[in-house]
């Protein structure tokens, strides 16, 4: 993106990215599609002609998870990559309170190293061909971002991930992630430890309301956040800018 930020486990990306480029292309292209109200404004400021489109899923891939649970241990999980790894961090407190307490699995998915200490959990890498059945995995989905600039140009791609499939996520109330979730009623949006530790704990102690908001993030997606929903979007820039061709 334009802010230039990279990881240190990205670190080699730092080495092709230049500002101009992206304020050049921005200048340049009949239409500039963004992922986010924050991006659609910057976006703006050079070119007039931009439209804001969440990311989207293939609902059709992406199917609704089964929820018999068989009195088996409850999974909550992360996903992301080598970059967004160290995101898990930022609730490591919290991972080491409710995993031991309401007797939890962590399994995170595409982090390049173990991030939490003191807590036995599945680290597995991402892969294309799993990624639907190694997320199905999870029961709660976790989605903590730092409280950044850089972070209020992501989409809330992995919050949509989940949602998608019927998983209910507990997220930071930040950027694109309060268009993406109602808060207590396909999600949680959350802005501390005490929250993030309650969220968790209402998830765990009532499988009813898991399923509950799993199946309203599910309808959610499909209306908004679906390749289905969002098609006529995209044709729509392609028709505008083949009209003014010609």
């Amino acid at each position: 993106m334009f802010l230039l930020k990279t990881s240190k486990e990205n670190w080699i990306a730092s080495f092709f990215k230049s500002s101009d480029k992206y304020f050049y292309l921005m200048k340049k292209a009949d239409y500039v599609i963004t992922c986010t109200p924050y991006l659609n404004r910057i976006a703006k400021e050079y070119n007039s002609r931009t439209i804001d489109i969440s990311s989207t899923v293939d609902t059709e891939k992406y199917y609704l998870k089964n929820f018999n649970y068989s009195n088996r241990q409850i999974v909550i999980g992360w996903s992301g990559s080598y970059s967004t790894g160290p995101y898990i961090k930022l609730i490591e407190k919290v991972i080491q309170y409710v995993v031991p307490e309401y007797n939890l699995k962590l399994l995170v998915i595409g982090a390049k190293k173990k991030y939490i200490r003191g807590i036995n959990y599945e680290l597995i890498s991402w892969r294309s061909e799993t990624e639907v059945e190694d997320l199905q995995k999870i029961d709660i989905g976790l989605y903590p971002l730092p409280n950044e600039e850089w972070v209020y140009g992501k989409s809330g791609l992995k919050a949509i991930q989940f949602m998608a499939l019927g998983i209910p996520v507990v997220a930071s109330a930040i950027g694109a992630n309060h268009r993406v979730i109602d808060n207590g009623v396909d999600g949680y949006l959350v802005k501390d430890i005490n929250q993030w530790i309650d969220s968790i704990k209402i998830l765990c102690n009532n499988h009813a309301k898991r399923k509950e908001m799993g199946e309203n993030a599910r309808e959610k997606v499909i209306k908004r956040f679906s390749i289905h929903a969002n098609k006529n979007k995209y044709l729509k820039v392609f028709d505008d800018t083949f009209k003014n061709k010609l």
